[in-house]
């Protein structure tokens, strides 16, 4: 995989990009406090196949210092590397963060040929309770009040289950200082709002069976309601990075969802 950039809302944003030609492309958008890494087993396996893109999201990875994070922008920084590769036919893949920035995207550009969610709730579903929001709001503050060592050992355990995936998170966070990793955190916060929309291609929703992280499992009942056409999934032996605890199973998943893609 190659690494570009391309300067966009004031940020030097990096991606990942192979040399082969397929009839969709695959575009990768990772979670929170980690980077383009978090996708390394799904990468080793389609790369041979597919197009693939794997973005580090504005302010992580690669794409940093970077002073400005909203989804919104995360989600014009993807439309920007879209028309600068000329892709014509994507499958948006993200997870936790990465699927909010997929649902800003869909709303605001769409024309993707899919929408796979992992470990996300619906930004735009007024579902939430007013404690919820209000914790939401103030979780910068809390998560500031930990030591930064202590702060990535939690939320690896809250991430991941297999030895393996906890390896990779940590490493991901120890890229961070602790004003990097907190700063952003306003942006995920300041992102919900409600807003009546259908997206426009086929939709898969899901998390591991172990996903405790937030309101992601109360949520997940809400996707198929509102949104037509949505397919939703559980995935066996994972945890909030599912594609890391149980990537056979989230890679068999996947390669299922490109297929129904290429056929609608």
């Amino acid at each position: 995989m190659e690494r570009r950039t391309l300067f966009t809302n004031r940020c030097e944003v990096s991606y990942f990009i192979n040399d082969v030609q397929s009839e969709v492309t695959l575009i990768f958008i990772h979670g929170y406090g980690v980077d383009s890494d978090m996708w390394k087993p799904q990468v080793d396996f389609f790369s041979e196949k597919y197009k693939l893109i794997s973005i580090d999201v504005r302010g992580h990875g690669f794409s940093r210092p970077c002073n400005e994070f909203t989804v919104l922008l995360a989600a014009n920084d993807l439309e920007q590397i879209i028309r600068h590769e000329k892709v014509d036919n994507c499958i948006l893949i993200g997870l936790s963060m990465g699927g909010y920035i997929i649902q800003e995207y869909a709303y605001n550009y769409g024309k993707a040929k899919g929408y796979m969610i992992t470990g996300s709730t619906p930004i735009f579903l007024p579902v939430y309770s007013k404690f919820e929001k209000w914790a939401l709001k103030h979780s910068a503050a809390l998560m500031n009040m930990y030591p930064w060592q202590t702060l990535k050992i939690e939320m690896t355990k809250a991430c991941a289950i297999t030895s393996g995936a906890k390896e990779a998170v940590m490493d991901m966070f120890n890229k961070f200082n602790k004003k990097e990793f907190v700063s952003s955190w306003g942006g995920i916060a300041t992102c919900l709002r409600e807003v009546d929309f259908q997206f426009d291609a086929p939709l898969l929703v899901g998390c591991g069976d172990n996903d405790k992280t937030g309101t992601i499992m109360k949520c997940m009942k809400y996707w198929s309601d509102a949104y037509l056409g949505c397919t939703t999934f559980t995935l066996p032996n994972a945890s909030h990075v599912a594609n890391l605890d149980n990537p056979d199973a989230f890679n068999e998943l996947l390669t299922k969802f490109i297929r129904e893609c290429k056929s609608s």
